[in-house]
């Protein structure tokens, strides 16, 4: 049989398009996967972006937690620290202390005490709390020649300088009224001793500025 040529031309010209057709069906079918492949795994990447900024918040709170316990642990150790060292200098404190209660400020006491003693023209309780050998006596000591001519005393600071249980160091700034002499204030350092068990004057001088 014979095939009309214009017969076959259309023929052919249709199957032309209909592959044409096809082929662009494919083409876009296959970008439309593409892209919703495209998007499920942004979407996961995101899932897993979000799981990870979760587990990075855990982790911060975690490593919060464990600064906070960390400052507690410091603090409560500092509290435990003070308070023997408080206790220590307690100690400390009470291994200077004889019989009568003597602590380790006696010695800066015993100063400030002989001061206002003066002050208040006891020369005698004044007297009794030294040793020193160039005050041999009460009637030297109390002579105006010494510390006899003193009628009032102020004292404007005093601290210990020395106190080893044995022997002690204290200086004192005051002021005293003298009229037989010459009113003027002091820097002392006055130098103890430990004998028999209290604590007495054995040296006084002029401090050092």
């Amino acid at each position: 049989m014979k095939i009309n040529p214009q017969i076959f031309s259309i023929f052919v010209a249709i199957l032309t398009v209909a592959g044409t057709i096809a082929g662009v069906a494919f083409f876009f079918g296959g970008l439309t996967t593409d892209v919703k492949s495209t998007k499920e795994d942004i979407k996961e990447i995101n899932e897993k972006l979000e799981e990870l900024v979760r587990g990075r918040d855990k982790i911060s709170n975690e490593i919060e937690k464990g600064i906070l316990k960390i400052d507690i642990k410091i603090e409560n150790g500092i509290s435990k620290i003070d308070k023997k060292t408080k206790k220590s200098i307690s100690s400390l404190d009470s291994v200077f202390m004889n019989k009568g209660g003597i602590s380790m400020d006696a010695p800066k006491n015993l100063v400030v005490s002989f001061i206002n003693d003066l002050g208040s023209q006891r020369f005698r309780s004044a007297f009794d709390k030294t040793k020193n050998p160039i005050w041999p006596s009460y009637k030297h000591f109390s002579s105006t020649q010494a510390y006899g001519g003193i009628t009032s005393t102020e004292i404007y600071n005093s601290s210990l300088i020395l106190n080893d249980g044995k022997n002690a160091q204290v200086f004192i700034h005051y002021y005293a009224k003298d009229p037989a002499n010459k009113s003027r204030s002091y820097k002392q350092d006055f130098y103890l001793k430990r004998i028999n068990g209290n604590w007495k004057i054995i040296r006084a001088q002029l401090a050092s500025d």
